[in-house]
């Protein structure tokens, strides 16, 4: 009987101390802690005036950022350009409002007591945050006095080669946008009083650098020469 039960003891113990020895996959793990799973972070949230709940967070839908680029360019940009002398191009393929990609192109420009074409190209897209502006200036013969003297001409042969070749985009020099010069780009923002604030900071950029127009067609003519053509963009 005693032999019985001091076998019966042993074998129990045994099993107890087997149940409790980890596997080889756990003895090469090390202790195991008892870990809670950590709560998803919740995100950040303000409360409306009724109470509902808003995103503090906030990005512009591509239609609102071109809208607001284009009320900027219309409301900045052109009166400045009519400053400066700038007119509604008078060619008959000329662009002014929306156009066929989704965004808005503007064609302007001026002519000079010698004879020279200056244009000024807008272009506000529905995929990117710019308003884009590009300069060209020709040597017309013969000698045109007014826009409206080149009224209902094709003047797509000035937007192709060799005459686009001469084409610049109206920004900072390379070396300022290097160090962080702005552009006229609607900057990062994460909230919609930082959009608004990037509005307010474009509208002002703009208007400043089209009221200075000259500084760019100077920066022109420092790297590039005037085509000779003809009034409806033919080389001469």
């Amino acid at each position: 009987f005693l032999q019985r039960t001091f076998t019966s003891s042993v074998n129990a113990h045994a099993g107890r101390t087997q149940a409790h020895q980890p596997s080889p996959a756990q003895a090469l793990v090390g202790p195991r802690f008892r870990c809670f799973a950590t709560p998803p972070r919740p995100a950040m949230r303000a409360l409306s005036a009724n109470g509902d709940q808003v995103s503090i967070f906030y990005k512009a839908s591509k239609r609102e950022s071109r809208e607001e680029r284009n009320k900027i360019f219309l409301e900045k940009g052109i009166p400045a350009l009519e400053k400066q002398g700038f007119k509604k191009s008078p060619f008959s393929t000329a662009w002014f409002g929306k156009d066929d990609h989704g965004g808005y192109s503007y064609e302007f420009c001026r002519i000079t007591n010698d004879s020279e074409l200056q244009v000024i190209e807008v272009y506000i897209c529905l995929q990117d945050q710019w308003i884009q502006e590009h300069i060209n200036i020709f040597s017309l013969v013969p000698q045109c006095q007014t826009p409206e003297n080149l009224a209902g001409i094709d003047g797509l042969q000035f937007h192709l080669p060799p005459n686009s070749k001469t084409k610049t985009r109206l920004e900072p020099p390379r070396g300022l946008i290097f160090a962080g010069m702005p552009q006229h780009k609607i900057k990062s923002y994460l909230t919609k009083k930082g959009f608004t604030k990037r509005l307010n900071q474009l509208s002002k950029m703009v208007e400043s650098d089209l009221n200075n127009i000259q500084q760019y067609i100077r920066r022109w003519h420092s790297s590039n020469t005037a085509l000779k053509t003809d009034w409806q963009g033919h080389a001469i």
